[in-house]
């Protein structure tokens, strides 16, 4: 028997919308204010969120979204500033592994954003 409906963790719910809101509208910044809230609400969820991030990330990486791989960086980088000392931690991997490749690649845009978030 089939369930009536896709269940997905809130975080997962709050992270997809800021990629479609993207897409129909333009921005997504509505959907970025609810998951940083979510994300001050529930600290200890942030490495699932960061994790979803870079899920979103490494797929437009690929397919070579430029729009939307800054899209994920941004929010990446919100949620860092955001986030209190403590936490930061659960955060910090999958940010590594964004700014990692970033920087790796021959786009001079994402290499400069890249460097820009170390400030």
């Amino acid at each position: 028997m089939k369930w009536c409906c896709d269940y997905r963790h809130r975080y997962a719910i709050l992270v997809d919308n800021i990629f479609d809101q993207y897409v129909k509208k333009g921005s997504a910044q509505e959907n970025i204010d609810k998951l940083t809230f979510y994300a001050m609400s529930y600290p200890q969820k942030l490495d699932r969120i960061a994790s979803r991030l870079y899920d979103h990330f490494n797929k437009y990486y690929q397919n070579r979204k430029n729009e939307m791989i800054l899209l994920a960086f941004d929010v990446t980088n919100q949620l860092l500033s955001t986030s209190g000392s403590s936490f930061t931690n659960l955060i910090m991997v999958d940010y590594l592994r964004m700014v990692l490749e970033l920087i790796s690649n021959d786009c001079v845009e994402f290499q400069i954003q890249s460097a820009k978030s170390f400030r």
